[in-house]
Parts: structure tokens; C-alpha cells; sequence
């Protein structure tokens, strides 16, 4: 039928033609992806009118086809081929359409960090009051595959961190690294350290030097001690 349509020889003959008619018979099948698409759109600006937003949670009818969305915007992206339009990626930012969940995710738990801030003026979170937004600081500090602008941003707020900041974990091992050289600039090699009290002098070793507490002969003292 496409060939047909295309002015192009086809085995299909007007008697087969009439035959597929009489049973409604679709030939052209490439308007039905877009309604069925236009379908589960209409169903997500309902969701944003009765909700505000259009973050639909992953336990949603829904939640499948805005992944697929995602998919297909991130392949539209890359210079893919995919099912992803222009003006289809038009409709969806009117909603707010979340493209990557985590990071706005992550924007939204720095936010509520901000505000904790704000109200108790500092970022020491109780974790019986604010169990998640807890949970969230924690791995933020304990990850050794944080962005910078991501550390630089809680910084700001006011977060510490521990090795990744002062950098005893190695991002390629993800263990210690054992101190070679102890100057005002520590250097560092490769060489992973497997006890806790060691890396627990070594970043007492840096605290001093840093606040510039002690002088040579002590820094030295706790360079043989490590």
C-alpha cells in the first residue's frame, strides 16, 4: 500500500484493497502512534492539573511512558534516532516535564537543606525530625564519586566533609591514600591503608596543618606516628 501511495509498483490489487476496506482495515498505521501518544499526554496534563506538577511517582500507570520519554529525548540528544519530536518536546516542558528525576531530586534535598538551615542556622540535621533529608546528607558525604559543583554547592551551604574534601580517598580505588610528604600541600600516592586508625590520623594530620596548630618538629612527629 505504501508503494501505491508512493505511485510505485505493488502486489497489493484494488479487489485486495477493497477486501481489507470492508473490515476496517488500517493502511496507514503511522497516525496511530501519535494518537496514542497524544492519548498519554492528555492523561499526564490531567495529572498536572490535579496535582501541580508532572513528577509522576514510578508506582503510576504513567510512570512508564514518561521514562520512555526520557529514553527517547536523551537519544534525540546524543543525534539518535528516536520517536521524539520538537514539538513534542514543547508539550512537555509546558508541564514541567522532569527530563533527569535525580537531579532535580538532588536540587530539591539541597533546597530543603537550605531551608533547614534557614530555621535551626545550621545544616546539623536530627535525624528523628528529618530522617530522609539525614539519609541524604549522609551519602552525600560519604560518596567518593560526588561532582565538585556538587560538593562546592553544599560547601556553601555549610556541609563538611571528611577524605573526599581533604582528599585521602581516591576516586579511581575508592580507598586511602597513604600520606608520602607532609607539607602545608600534603601529597598523597596510591598505596591503600586498610585501618581505620591510620586514615583517622591522617586526617588529624591535615586538621592541624591546616588551623597551622603545630609547628615542624610536631608535624613530623605525627608524620613517623602514621
Amino acid at each position: 500500500y505504501k508503494l501505491l501511495s508512493k505511485g510505485k509498483k505493488s502486489t497489493l490489487s484494488d479487489d485486495r484493497i477493497h477486501a481489507l476496506s470492508s473490515v476496517d482495515f488500517i493502511f496507514d498505521v503511522s497516525n496511530l502512534a501519535e494518537e496514542a501518544w497524544s492519548g498519554r499526554y492528555e492523561e499526564l496534563v490531567q495529572y498536572f492539573n490535579e496535582n501541580g506538577h508532572s513528577a509522576v511517582p514510578i508506582k503510576h500507570d504513567l510512570w512508564r511512558w514518561c521514562d520512555s520519554q526520557r529514553i527517547s529525548y536523551r537519544q534525540t540528544s546524543q543525534g539518535k534516532s528516536s520517536a521524539m519530536t520538537k514539538e513534542r518536546i514543547e508539550k512537555l516542558v509546558s508541564l514541567n516535564f522532569l527530563w533527569n528525576p535525580r537531579e532535580a531530586q538532588w536540587d530539591h534535598r539541597l533546597e530543603e537543606l537550605k531551608q533547614y538551615k534557614k530555621v535551626h542556622g545550621n545544616v546539623n540535621v536530627n535525624s528523628k525530625d528529618h530522617p530522609q533529608l539525614t539519609s541524604w546528607l549522609q551519602t552525600q558525604r560519604s560518596s567518593v564519586n560526588l561532582a565538585a559543583e556538587k560538593m562546592d554547592a553544599l560547601k556553601e551551604v555549610g556541609v563538611s566533609f571528611g577524605a573526599q574534601e581533604i582528599g585521602l580517598i581516591s576516586k579511581n580505588s575508592q580507598r586511602p591514600r597513604k600520606i608520602i610528604k607532609t607539607s602545608n600541600e600534603i601529597v598523597f600516592d596510591r598505596k591503600p591503608l586498610f585501618r581505620r586508625a591510620e586514615l583517622n590520623k591522617l586526617r588529624e594530620l591535615q586538621r592541624v596543618i591546616r588551623e597551622k596548630k603545630v609547628d615542624d618538629s610536631r608535624r613530623l612527629q605525627l608524620e613517623e606516628d602514621s
